[in-house]
């Protein structure tokens, strides 16, 4: 076999001409399209790893956020259950105080309606009372009765300090009456025989006229112009009811 230089370097020269033209045209293309496409899959590692970052930062932050928003939420739920619960006392203790300020009122105008039906009572049955010990005593009084009474009247006129009764004589001198009332009535023996009586203490002739007041139940007056002494069952009946209605009824 003959072994052909020429052709040998021939087809050298056309292999690295074909080797240049490979790597100037295929493999350099190839080469930066691998590193083009290696940059461009590192990027997008990358870029994985700095979303994943994120994510992962978004999550620790939303974690965050939350732990943060649920104690938040305790917090207000807290302040808003110790709000609710300091109102709901406040309501408990207003709707208390006007509770016990109605009963008070309440008591209190019992007891002054209590006081006043008492009150009324008592005066019914003071006045039911005397009404009915004038009504008996009138039944039961005498003429000797009003004349006894009329005897303590005309030593009541002898105890008078000398001033008061001088001037009680001065009165009936100028020819004004002395009234005379007496219940019940006297008879024409009892009233000449008073009518001298009281003559003499007073002095003169003065004028006497008697008259009847059955209101006074029984009891004597003595009427002068400016001046009366008296003494009746009436007046002292009166007294009973003032002092009762005062006092009270056991």
């Amino acid at each position: 076999m003959h072994f052909d230089w020429w052709t040998f370097g021939l087809q050298a020269v056309n292999f690295l001409v074909l080797v240049a033209l490979l790597h100037r045209f295929l493999y350099r293309p190839i080469v930066a399209g691998l590193r083009h496409r290696k940059e461009a899959i590192d990027k997008a590692f990358a870029d994985g790893a700095a979303a994943v970052a994120r994510a992962e930062e978004a999550r620790r932050t939303y974690e965050a956020d939350r732990e943060a928003l649920g104690s938040e939420r305790d917090r207000v739920l807290a302040a808003a259950r110790d709000q609710l619960e300091e109102e709901r006392r406040a309501l408990l203790d207003k709707a208390r105080a006007e509770a016990d300020a109605l009963i008070a009122a309440a008591h209190h105008r019992i007891e002054e309606e209590r006081a006043a039906t008492l009150a009324e009572m008592r005066t019914e049955v003071v006045a039911l009372a005397t009404d009915l010990a004038g009504h008996l005593l009138r039944n039961t009084v005498s003429q000797s009765v009003a004349e006894a009474l009329l005897e303590r009247v005309a030593a009541e006129l002898d105890r008078l300090p000398p001033g008061e009764l001088a001037s009680l004589r001065a009165q009936v001198s100028s020819g004004q009456a002395l009234q005379v009332i007496t219940a019940p009535a006297l008879d024409a023996p009892a009233v000449e025989r008073w009518r001298r009586h009281l003559a003499d203490r007073l002095g003169g002739a003065p004028r006497i006229d008697f008259a009847t007041d059955d209101r006074l139940i029984a009891g004597a007056e003595l009427h002068f112009p400016h001046a009366v002494l008296r003494l009746s069952w009436r007046d002292v009946l009166d007294r009973a009811r003032t002092e009762l209605g005062q006092h009270g009824v056991a």
